[in-house]
């Protein structure tokens, strides 16, 4: 299969896009029990949500199927990062490699960038996007509460510079002076306290 990666252009749809990531989502709810809101909400949720990110396509030369997708966030708050917001890959295709290619994209775009870190989240019972994200060097930062209960999201971080310095515990500690710091900085209405403008 001759698959080609690129940005998201006008040629290829929204549409499309939320098609590929419900069928790359469609086993969730037999085989963890989570209706994932990529699932149930409908293609305006999904463009509204990916649009400020940079979305990646993996296309099928052969037939001109759209048969991946992963979409990137850049920030710059405290430090530079990326988030990969979503990846998706169609089962056709799955354990050829493709996600490994899709995140890659997310990479370099990091590293032009100067991010620090590459973010992303999985549901904690969801076995095989937890072992992808072991795999591809990801490291797990902690657990969050989903609005999906009895489920967690589990927050995973890549450091793209310095990696000696990075391991579980230096990762942890720093995350959490990052966090205390917002709250000691910010109001709850995200402006900045006077101590610190």
């Amino acid at each position: 299969m001759d698959i080609v990666i690129k940005e998201k252009d006008e040629t290829i749809s929204w549409e499309e896009i939320h098609a590929v990531i419900k069928e790359a989502f469609k086993d969730y709810p037999t085989e963890y029990g989570i209706n994932s809101d990529y699932i149930t909400q409908d293609t305006e949720w999904l463009k509204e949500r990916l649009t400020k990110g940079i979305t990646f396509v993996a296309i099928n030369k052969e037939n001109n199927q759209l048969v991946g997708t992963s979409t990137l966030l850049l920030a710059n708050g405290r430090f530079k990062y990326g988030f990969n917001r979503t990846s998706a890959v169609i089962p056709l295709v799955g354990h050829s490699g493709l996600g490994n290619k899709l995140l890659k994209e997310e990479i370099k775009i990091c590293r032009q960038h100067d991010c620090e870190f590459l973010f992303s989240d999985t549901y904690h019972n969801a076995t095989v996007a937890n072992k992808w994200h072991r795999r591809n060097g990801f490291m797990k930062l902690k657990l969050r509460a989903t609005g999906i209960v009895p489920h967690y999201t589990v927050r995973y971080i890549m450091p793209l510079k310095h990696k000696w310095l990075f391991n579980r515990v230096t990762i942890g500690t720093f995350y959490a002076l990052q966090s205390t710091w917002t709250r000691l900085t910010k109001n709850p209405d995200g402006t900045r306290k006077g101590l610190f403008k």
